[in-house]
C-alpha cells in the first residue's frame, strides 16, 4: 500500500469493527446529505427562466407539481409573472402548490 497517514496503521485497515463501521457511516451519511431540505426549490425565476428557453408549458406544469417551490406570488409577485408572459395555467398550478 502507498505511504499510509501517521496515524492509520497498515493493520488496522484490515480490522473487520473498522471496515464495518466505516461502511456505516458512509450509509448513514446518505440520508442527511440528501434530505429533503437540502433539494433545490423553484421559485418565480426558475418559471420564468424554463419559459425563455422554451420548455413547453406541459412540462413546467409537471416540474411545478413535482418539486418544492418558494413562490413569491404575492401581488407585486403575480404582476411580474404576468409581464414576463407567464401563461395562467401556469400561475393557476403555482398557486394551488402553495397552499
Amino acid at each position: 500500500m502507498g505511504k499510509l497517514l501517521e496515524f492509520v496503521m497498515e493493520e488496522d485497515l484490515t480490522d473487520e469493527p473498522l471496515i464495518l463501521f466505516l461502511v456505516l457511516a458512509s450509509i448513514l451519511q446518505t440520508p442527511i446529505t440528501y434530505s429533503p431540505e437540502s433539494r433545490p426549490k423553484l421559485s418565480n425565476c426558475d418559471v420564468v427562466a424554463l419559459v425563455n428557453h422554451g420548455l413547453p408549458e406541459r412540462l413546467i406544469l409537471r416540474a411545478i407539481d413535482a418539486t418544492d417551490n418558494e413562490f413569491d406570488l404575492c401581488p407585486c409577485g403575480l404582476r411580474d409573472l404576468k409581464e414576463a408572459d407567464i401563461s395562467d395555467a401556469m400561475i393557476d398550478a403555482m398557486l394551488r402548490k402553495s397552499l
